[in-house]
Order: C-alpha cells, then structure tokens, then sequence
C-alpha cells in the first residue's frame, strides 16, 4: 500500500477536523447523505423579514436563517438539472427567501350562544365596507330558517355530534346549565361550541372559498364568544367562559369530539368574550348610523333572559364615547312566557272540564241554550289575569327599574325624557306580539306619566323604535327571511375586539356616578297635570 492509500488518508482527515474542532461523525453523516442522495450541501445564511399577526394586528420581526441546501453534483442536461435542482422534502432557495405571494385575510365568527338557537357571523376585520356571512347550518338549522340552529347536543357511543334538525338529541340547557355549574355541564358545552366552529369554518370554506375575497388567501380566524353580562362582570363567571372558549377552538380541529377528549388551556387564534347587550349596541350603532350624541336605551328579550341597558353616546373629537348608566339581567325570557302560558291553558283546560261536567248535570232535567254557560269569559280572564298578567308585570317592572333610575339619577336632564327615547329591541321576543305591545301601550303609558320634565311642562312622549331591518341590506346570505333582531347580536359580535375596546371600558355602570336631585322638591307630587286644572 502507498503512504496516501484510503486509511492514512481517513486519518489524516480525522486529524485536520480534530484541530479544526469539527465534529468528525456529523461530517461523514453529512458526506453519506450527500453520496446517498447525489448532492452536495451548501449552507446559506441570509438576513429575513418575517411577517408576524398576533391577535390579528401585523408587525415585522428581522431574523437570521441559516438553511442547508442542496445541488446536484453530476454534469446533466439542462433539462435533467432543471428537474433536479430540488430534491425530495427540500425547497428551492427562492421559494425560502422570497416573500410569498399568498396573503392574509382575518376572518372574525360572531358567535351567539343562545338558550334555545345559536346564531353565526362572519365578517373580514379589516375589510373597507360592511359584509356579512350568514351562516347557514343545513340539515342541522330549523327548516325553512337555517341560520338557526338549535342549541343542542347528541351524544352516542361516548362521541358528541350535532343531529339533524328534527332527530333526537340527548342534551339540552346547554348554556344555563354551565352557567349553574351543573355536572358535566362544562363537557358538554364545550363539546357544542367545538363542534359548531368546526362546522362554521368548513362551510365557510365550502361555499365561500372560491370567492374573490378568499380565493388564494391564508385565513386567519378570530372568534368573539356573546355571554351574559351578569357573567361577564364576575371575574370568575369571566374566566370560566374564556377557558371553555379556548378549549373548544383546540378540540374544533379534532375529527371525533368526546368527553375524553384532550384539551389544550391556550390558544393562539384570537379567541375573546363579549357581553351580549354590549354586541347589541355594536350592532344597532354600527348598522344604523346612530353615532350622535343622545340618551339610548337597548334591551334583548331571548330564551333564557331579558336583557336592558341605557346608555349615552357622546362624540369627542371623532371618537365615540360611551357612558353606561343603568343595565339589569334577568330569567324573565321567552320559555318564562311559554311556561305562564301553559300554566294558564292547564288552569283554562281543568275550568272548561269542571263546567261541562256541571252542564252535562243540567241537562238531565233541562236542555241549556245560555252561551255564557259555554263560553265560561269570566273564569278564562280571571286565570289569564292569574298567570300572563304576573309574569307581564315582572317584564313591566325590570324596564321601569332601569328606565327611572336612569332618568332620577344618571341622566336626568337629557333631552330624550322631553321627547321620545330611542329603544332597540332584539332577540326572539321582539317577534312575539306581547312584548311589542306590553312595550308600545303599557310601558309607554307609564312612560308618559312618570318621566319628564321637572316642572311639569312636558312629559316624555314615549319610545322612538330603532329599526333594525335595514342591518340586512349587507347580508351574504341565500335565505331571505333573516330576522335581524334575532341575528343582531352575532352580527355585532363579527366585529374586531379592536371595536369594542371604548365600550368595555366603559361597560361599568359604577363609573358614572349618581346624581342628587333637589330633595326640597318631590317633582311627582308638584307635578300638576292638565286633568287637575
């Protein structure tokens, strides 16, 4: 053997490496892939601007990439090295360091989780004008209104899905029950927010993918979750709507959803929580061009609770600024009103049997031709008095509540007490004619009579009802028969969080203080009317 044969030469090699401080191992690795794959490595270390979104705000961030790349050692074609320049699993150096062409879009779901149907929105965050996806959930939304889908779950075999409209379903009181903390009630509401983001992004996918506002883009969702605002005023009730919130983004990319599933505490999609009468108000000023200054009053009547707020708008300088005076939750919602009804045909239903049974007595002896003895009105209006009227004077006495302590000791003065004050109604209950005429005739008669001014020279003349038809002039949609008032709180929830921050901040009804009226004058008693005259 020669003096340079193939071993003297190795350990020449290992010698040079070992004062160089090389790594003699990672080098032969390197060399045999290089041999195995017909390659020669090339490191390049180039300067990079990368493009970060983080809570869907953008910002640039320098880094250094050291990336090792590859390129043919034999002598081929043109051809041949064109179709080998990259290798398997490996990109072309362009591809690393040129800026890609795919934008970004930030996409926003308005969720309202409601007792008895959940509502969805989507809305581009930074987008120039007004556009809104409405939802349409399918076989899974009640027929013929689609963009309703009612808030409950199947269970089976131990994996959670949503069943079809009209097909059994296992769990219901999804939202109240984990507000209650009932047991496995967080299990089930977070497996029902999961499985309904997973089917909102899909469709959305499905049917608006191809559209010119999506097409080629990476879509960067965001997600505000509507919740009570008694809940979101409690720092736990807060965090405990968040943390669901966050799970169920994670569990929403898992194809099987159950009870064991795993949960992941963070999330680093934009996932936040709003008051549900604070999306109202997004949603009515937004769409309705209501940015003057003035006394506003919003209420919600869903399932579950009835919802009211008053509130003042106030431009400083082009901005908007919101004093929040008075707000009230209760479980006074439309199932409260189903219940007082059904109470009230049960009493009706055991009046009309005992009546007939006496009847039937009667005509053993004589024929009966009174029709007051079949009509039995006076025992009818005595249980409706018994059971409607009760629940109609609680709906009465939670809006006089707030309405009389906004005008006695948070605005007393505003110009809307002399005149008409702005009202908004959303929710299912603003489709029910009880509301809308305990609303139009009794509480505005009492309206009439005990807001004012002080001296007794004008009365408020009632409510000024904002209409919330016009939101749907810029609804993406193929159903027709949007009701916006049930719709009016996902869409002001498919606003950016960016929107809400001034009303947050002032969603405190405590930051306004209190003012004292002259307690040498009981304005009621002075107050003489023209009957007195």
């Amino acid at each position: 053997m020669g003096i340079l044969d193939d071993e003297n030469m190795a350990k020449l090699r290992a010698l040079k490496n070992k004062m160089l401080g090389r790594d003699e191992h990672a080098l032969v690795d390197d060399e045999n892939k290089a041999k195995n794959m017909h390659y020669a490595g090339i490191k390049k270390v180039r300067p990079l601007v990368v493009e970060k979104i983080v809570k869907g705000k953008r910002y640039l961030e320098e880094q250094t990439v050291t990336k090792r790349f590859w390129k043919h050692r034999e002598q081929n074609t043109a051809e041949t090295q064109t179709q080998s320049l990259t290798p398997p699993n490996e990109f072309r150096f362009r591809d690393i360091f040129t800026p890609s062409k795919k934008e970004d879009i930030d996409l926003c779901i308005g969720l309202d989780v409601g007792t008895s149907t959940t509502k969805a929105v989507i809305k581009e965050v930074y987008a120039d004008n007004d556009a809104f996806y409405i939802v349409d959930f399918g076989k899974y939304g009640i027929t013929g209104e689609e963009y309703l889908l009612p808030t409950y779950l199947c269970e089976k075999n131990g994996i959670f899905s949503l069943p079809e409209y009209g097909q059994p379903h296992t769990c219901t009181n999804l939202k109240l029950n984990f507000i209650r903390s009932e047991k496995n009630a967080d299990i089930y509401f977070r497996a029902y927010i999961a499985l309904v983001l997973r089917y909102i992004k899909s469709w959305f996918v499905k049917k608006h993918g191809r559209d010119d506002i999506v097409k080629n883009k990476n879509i960067i969702w965001q997600v505000n979750l509507g919740i009570p605002s008694v809940q979101f005023n409690n720092d736990g009730d807060n965090a405990k709507f968040l943390q669901v919130l966050k799970e169920a983004y994670y569990l929403s990319a898992f194809s099987d959803i159950s009870a064991k599933s795993p949960v992941m505490e963070e999330d680093k999609t934009a996932l936040n929580i709003v008051p549900e009468i604070i999306a109202s108000i997004q949603s009515y000023i937004k769409r309705n061009d209501i940015s003057h200054e003035g006394l506003y009053c919003v209420s919600d009547i869903g399932a579950g609770t009835l919802d009211i707020c008053t509130f003042r708008v106030k431009e400083d300088a082009g901005n908007i600024i919101y004093s929040f005076f008075k707000s009230k939750v209760e479980p006074l919602g439309t199932k409260e009103y189903q219940s007082a009804l059904f109470n009230y045909k049960n009493a009706f239903n055991s009046l009309v049997a005992q009546k007939e049974r006496v009847i039937a007595a009667q005509s053993l002896d004589h024929i009966v031709t009174d029709e007051e003895d079949y009509l039995v009105v006076e025992e009818i209006k005595q249980c409706q008095h018994e059971d409607v009227a009760k629940y109609k004077n609680k709906i009465l006495t939670s809006f006089k509540k707030v309405l009389f302590s906004t005008y006695r000791e948070r605005d007393p003065h505003a110009r809307e007490w002399r005149e008409t004050v702005p009202l908004a109604i959303g929710g299912g209950g603003s489709a029910i004619a009880f509301y809308m005429n305990l609303i139009e005739e009794d509480l505005t008669a009492w309206l009439k009579k005990n807001c004012g001014d002080h001296f007794g020279y004008r009365r408020c003349r009632g409510f000024r009802l904002i209409d919330v038809k016009r939101n749907q002039k810029d609804f993406i949609t193929e159903n027709k028969n949007i009701d916006c008032a049930r719709t009016a709180v996902a869409v002001g929830l498919s606003y950016s969080i960016d929107d809400f921050d001034d009303i947050k901040r002032y969603y405190k009804e405590s930051e306004v203080d209190a003012i004292t009226l002259d307690s040498s004058k009981d304005y009621e008693e002075n107050y003489i009317s023209k009957d007195q005259m």
